[in-house]
């Protein structure tokens, strides 16, 4: 008996697919963190088996480093939105972590805006509610060695790396231009979203309380939860199991309905 062929998915250079799902239930966005590319969610598609996952492959980084950086956030989400929009045909749910949050919030404000079908839920990690006030923990503006060092604290990088010339390098312009965008950007006051949402932080996350995973759910009209993981503002990594847990039985809760455009 001939071997069934395993199914592909093409898409564009906006997306990497690792578990590409011929008809999913539900399809995951997952949006990085700043400096990150979609391999953070790589290791992911092994434990959905229903789920397809799209990871956003930002411009700056990884195959698309020669590409410059978008460092304004309305510019940007409103080419992730032409990205994701021939794939809205299931239902879906946008993951982003830390500015991947923001980006995510902001996208689905936009795909309200433009009348087209909405998130069935979305899941902000390590990010405070964008009503709430603050610097950003790191300034783009600042000289390269102190800017680096921030990173370094904020990410819990090792100092071996930290100190590698050659990393500081590849990565000090994406680094530069995702905190630009972050800089740049302001809360604007919208009528709530009336899909469900989830918050999901770290204990030891020295820029996001629990106050401030709390405010997420002021941006919903449907049900919020929160729930704290222990680890700092890049726990997404080392506890990456219990973060995939946490999305999957968000999403088995959610009540699923047909979308298309």
């Amino acid at each position: 008996m001939a071997k069934a062929e395993k199914f592909s998915r093409k898409v564009s250079s906006w997306f990497l697919v690792p578990n590409p799902i011929e008809k999913p239930r539900l399809r995951l966005f997952c949006v990085p963190y700043a400096g990150g590319n979609a391999t953070a969610f790589h290791r992911w598609g092994s434990h959905f088996k229903q789920d397809e996952i799209f990871s956003f492959q930002l411009p700056g980084r990884a195959f698309r480093r020669k590409e410059p950086c978008i460092v304004d956030i309305p510019e940007m989400v409103e080419a992730m939105a032409a990205a994701i929009k021939p794939h809205l045909d299931v239902p879906f749910v946008f993951f982003g972590h830390s500015m991947g949050a923001i980006l995510a919030y902001e996208l689905a404000r936009s795909l309200r805006g433009k009348g087209w079908p909405m998130p069935a839920g979305l899941i902000v990690s390590a990010r405070r509610a964008p009503s709430v006030g603050g610097e950003e923990s790191v300034a783009a503006s600042l000289p390269d060695d102190q800017f680096w060092r921030l990173i370094g604290q904020l990410y819990g990088t090792t100092r071996a790396l930290l100190d590698s010339p050659e990393l500081k390098e590849m990565l000090m312009p994406t680094f530069r231009g995702d905190f630009r965008l972050l800089n740049n950007w302001s809360y604007s006051e919208a009528p709530a979203m009336s899909f469900p949402v989830l918050a999901v932080g770290g204990t030891s996350d020295p820029g996001v309380t629990q106050r401030d995973l709390l405010a997420w759910g002021d941006e919903t009209t449907g049900v919020f939860t929160h729930h704290l993981i222990e680890g700092g503002h890049m726990f997404l990594q080392p506890k990456e199991a219990e973060v995939v847990r946490l999305v999957l039985s968000f999403i088995d809760g959610l009540k699923l309905e047909p979308r298309g455009l």
